[in-house]
């Protein structure tokens, strides 16, 4: 098979074909949300500015998406500047092969370059364990979304942070913090 390839997408730059394999590739990863990706639909709920696509040949086997965002503490009202990240997969084919770490060490690269002090990535409990061996660091935080319909509610998920040029005592940890909009 084909080297593996690692490539930086911007989303204004992307073309509709690599749309449609992006949201095949999606579909396949996440069934329970694959009415979401048809045609050329790549994304689920807010748009990535870029994505971090892995490539052996023509497959998409690893993606993830980033959204630089500043998040609200509702209960200081302060701002932190993040880089969200979402939209996180492994293609089910090429699991269990280090693929998911390689990916998260590109989105590292990335949010370095970006100069970003946090990452900031909502995930179900069962998969925080593997985000924390690479980096990342469950919080008590709890953060809110818009959904499909506009309406702000509370997100179920876990709040990851991965302290990129920031220490981690300036997360503001225990605290509500509102994405101003839907997640990636």
């Amino acid at each position: 098979m084909n080297e593996l390839r690692w490539t930086l997408a911007w989303e204004s730059e992307t073309p509709r074909e690599r749309h449609e394999g992006l949201a095949r590739a999606l579909a396949l990863s996440f069934p329970a949300y694959s009415e979401l990706y048809r045609g050329a639909r790549s994304w689920a709920f807010a748009r990535p500015e870029v994505r971090i696509i892995g490539e052996l040949g023509d497959h998409v086997v690893a993606h993830l998406g980033v959204l630089r965002r500043f998040l609200r503490v509702l209960d200081t009202g302060a701002s932190v500047l993040v880089g969200e990240v979402g939209l996180v997969m492994v293609h089910p084919d090429f699991r269990g092969r280090g693929l998911g770490r390689r990916l998260l060490d590109e989105a590292t690269d990335v949010l370095t370059g970006f100069d970003l002090p946090f990452g900031f990535l909502t995930c179900r409990r069962g998969i925080v364990p593997f985000y924390e061996r690479c980096g990342w660091r469950a919080t008590t935080s709890r953060s809110t979304m818009i959904d499909g319909d506009q309406r702000p509610g509370p997100d179920p998920a876990v709040v990851t942070v991965l302290p990129v040029t920031a220490e981690w005592p300036s997360w503001p940890d225990g605290h509500v913090v509102d994405r101003n909009g839907q997640k990636v």
